[in-house]
């Protein structure tokens, strides 16, 4: 399998063991009654270490009985996280962003109908509104938190909490460069480390992000250092994204 994230802990002899793992796991449910088995996380993405674990999603037609796995076992050695539901009301629900990109990292391992596939196709379909908005709430509620709430809570007097705001904005900020980059939003743990695998981000990116989240000391000198090293990749996301959604940022601001 060929790795897609180049993690320095990765150990090929574990993935391995973990691969094997997982498919004499799943085959018992590679049956009648079972629509889809999916194979998720680490397995997927190419990488294992001693903190990994191996992630299955089935998909039953109708609701998983007694004779599913549990949520977690342990199997030759490695975890096993197991997530059973009915395929019928998976498909008619609304997923949340991070479960969206969980099962767009996925691998299927038996969809005999290919309703498995078709429903992960849906899923991850990013439509031209939610794009949309998200590209100007990212852009509007990072700029807020970190440009704005952090002045409010320096004259409140609370220097701890202006700093804390930056952390609060760039999570607006990784939304935005990710739908900008017409990609689905990774869970809070991988937000950081996929970010700087897209393709479209501002000049010296890793450079700024790491002068933003370094915190020499809780001062208002400090802060505002890391809002201004802030600013300069929030200045050359708001020309790209002017551009996008087809209004200044002015316009859209008020509205968000």
């Amino acid at each position: 399998m060929k790795a897609r994230y180049a993690i320095q802990s990765s150990d090929m002899h574990l993935l391995d063991g973990a691969i094997s793992t997982a498919a004499k796991f799943a085959k018992p449910f590679m049956r009648e009654g079972i629509v889809g088995v999916v194979f998720l996380g680490a397995i997927v993405r190419g990488y294992f270490d001693k903190e990994a674990d191996i992630d299955i999603g089935i998909f039953a037609d109708g609701k998983p009985d007694g004779s599913f796995p549990p949520l977690l076992s342990h199997v030759d050695g490695y975890a096993v996280h197991c997530w059973s539901s009915n395929y019928h009301e998976e498909r008619i629900s609304k997923w949340e962003m991070g479960k969206r990109w969980t099962y767009s990292e996925s691998t299927i391992q038996y969809d005999p109908q290919g309703l498995v596939s078709e429903m992960l196709l849906e899923k991850r379909r990013i439509d031209s509104d939610e794009r949309k908005w998200t590209l100007m709430t990212g852009l509007t509620l990072s700029e807020w938190y970190i440009n704005r709430l952090t002045n409010l809570w320096v004259d409140r007097g609370d220097i701890l909490s202006a700093h804390n705001m930056i952390n609060q904005g760039l999570n607006y900020f990784y939304d935005m460069l990710f739908l900008y980059n017409n990609s689905l939003v990774p869970s809070d743990k991988w937000r950081s480390y996929c970010a700087e695998r897209l393709v479209a981000l501002p000049d010296k990116y890793k450079e700024h992000m790491i002068e933003v989240q370094i915190v020499k000391a809780i001062t208002e000198t400090d802060l505002n250092r890391r809002v201004q090293a802030f600013m300069i990749m929030w200045k050359q996301m708001a020309t790209l994204v002017e551009r996008e959604v087809g209004m200044k940022y002015e316009e859209f601001r008020d509205t968000i």
